[in-house]
């Protein structure tokens, strides 16, 4: 699991869904803002439309969580992050997931 002071707020989450920048993929959606602060910091969403069973839903958001957790720091600049998981996520592995949100990060890094 990623650290208190990597997680978002819900007053930073609702300001970083409101003015946040998009990036796409068939997987999942990114929302974005650059911080003035020393680390990035992240949320996750995965909905009830996703899959309506919890236990699945948070097993998807500690996986994520911890994809970002190895790699929070690849970046000079800092930004709020905010992904948001599409149902095609269920018929992802681990690896798959990791390489997708890798991909993504690099796009908003550069």
């Amino acid at each position: 699991m990623i650290s208190r002071k990597n997680r978002l707020k819900r007053s930073e989450v609702k300001q970083v869904l409101k003015k946040g920048q998009k990036i796409f993929s068939p997987v999942f959606s990114i929302k974005f803002v650059e911080n003035r602060e020393a680390t990035n910091k992240f949320a996750v969403i995965v909905s009830k439309k996703v899959t309506p069973k919890a236990i699945k839903r948070n097993l998807l958001r500690r996986q994520i969580y911890e994809i970002l957790r190895l790699n929070k720091d690849l970046s000079e600049k800092k930004y709020n992050i905010i992904i948001i998981g599409s149902p095609k996520i269920l018929e992802m592995t681990y690896s798959e997931m990791e390489q997708n949100i890798k991909s993504l990060l690099k796009k908003i890094y550069e």
